[in-house]
């Protein structure tokens, strides 16, 4: 079979028209969770859904959904998910997440740490071979907060790149800085997290994380190929007037996109499964308290002025209000803009999941989601 494996195969059976239902995301893979439904609730609700309408109208196209204290104002689609075929986003419509990814590696390290299977402490040469003495020093919480010295990148995100391969490559370029000496934001500092899952844990990445996140919080449709995606609900991805059709019709292998994205990007998911996500992360489901403390503390100063510090997989920083939040974006010039972002002395939670290449007035994530939030504040 070739490098682009089963999931291509499947692709091409679409083309040919096998019905829709065959690639439903099954209910054997978990339990089957419902997509909550369109909710626009009280007063802060309607200010939000006039907002996002305001914004459809200049172009805005995605899903979003805002809670505040356990209760849902807004979930809501707006614009096209599919811009040929006219198909509305709605609040089942599949988005490709970019860096939101990151979140879920820091906390299946975590979740290893958990078990005793490793130390955040911990040197990469521990469990990875190959690693040159310039990067002897590298460990698990360097890369885990971008302080590792690895660049942000070394080739484009469909570059065919198996796991080995990559790793062999991020391992043999030049470092940027000394290991922690600098916060410097590195996707492939990820993906090498990424390995280190599937060295540790003995299962693939994405069967790790659905294994011990997405299954046991009912998150049906969240993964890169696990989910058997109903192309009637994943969005396309545009920048401007350009389409780049769905995200794994770009150069993905049998397991997913390839090794300069997997791990740091590309995963797909829906605001109603990252609302499950959250309830089960701060509920103490996905980790126990003392791994997700390590998860959202701030290590890392990620601007001079220190308005903003890293986490593990997590942005933190203060609001406009002057407020905490923690959180992350994601985008790409492919089409790809979301928001996941906690606000939690205020108890509100936003997803901003856009099928674009960057948010309107091109803000980025912390800032427009401050906006969003400030809108839900009030009765």
């Amino acid at each position: 079979m070739s490098r682009f494996g089963s999931h291509a195969l499947r692709m091409l059976a679409l083309l040919f028209a096998i019905p829709p239902c065959a690639w439903t995301a099954s209910p054997a893979s978990g339990p089957r969770a419902t997509d909550p439904g369109e909710t626009i609730s009280g007063a802060a609700g309607g200010r939000l859904d006039a907002y996002f309408e305001a914004l459809a109208v200049e172009g805005f196209s995605g899903t979003v959904l805002v809670a505040r204290k356990g209760e849902l104002l807004l979930n809501k689609g707006y614009g096209l998910a599919d811009r040929e075929r006219h198909v509305p986003c709605a609040t089942n419509t599949v988005f490709d997440i970019g860096s939101i990814t990151k979140q879920f590696t820091a906390a299946g390290i975590l979740k290893l740490e958990m078990a005793g299977k490793l130390k955040v402490a911990d040197k990469l040469s521990q469990y990875l071979d190959g690693v040159p003495d310039d990067k002897s020093a590298i460990t698990l919480h360097h890369l885990l907060t971008h302080t590792s010295g690895l660049d942000h990148g070394y080739g484009e995100d469909d570059a065919y790149a198996p796991r080995d391969l990559a790793v062999r490559l991020f391992l043999r370029m030049p470092l940027v800085t000394p290991p922690g000496t600098e916060y410097r934001y590195s996707n492939a500092g990820f993906s090498l997290l990424a390995a280190v899952i599937e060295r540790v844990s003995g299962r693939p990445y994405e069967t790790f994380l659905n294994d011990e996140f997405f299954r046991p919080a009912g998150m049906v449709k969240t993964g890169y190929l696990i989910p058997h995606w109903n192309l009637r609900e994943v969005s396309k991805n545009y920048n401007g007037d350009k389409s780049y059709e769905w995200t794994f019709n770009r150069n993905w292998g049998p397991e997913g996109p390839y090794w300069h994205l997997f791990g740091n990007g590309g995963i797909l998911t829906t605001t109603g499964d990252l609302y499950r996500w959250e309830q089960s992360l701060m509920g103490d489901r996905a980790l126990s308290p003392e791994a997700r403390r390590k998860l959202l503390t701030p290590y890392v100063p990620t601007d001079e002025e220190g308005q903003g510090s890293y986490a593990y997989g997590w942005r933190v920083g203060k609001t406009s209000r002057g407020t905490p939040y923690s959180g992350h974006g994601g985008g790409s010039d492919y089409g790809v803009s979301a928001a996941y972002f906690r606000f939690p002395d205020e108890g509100i939670l936003v997803v901003v999941l856009s099928n674009q290449a960057s948010f309107p007035g091109k803000l980025g994530a912390p800032a427009f989601t401050d906006r969003v939030s400030s809108l839900a504040l009030a009765p």
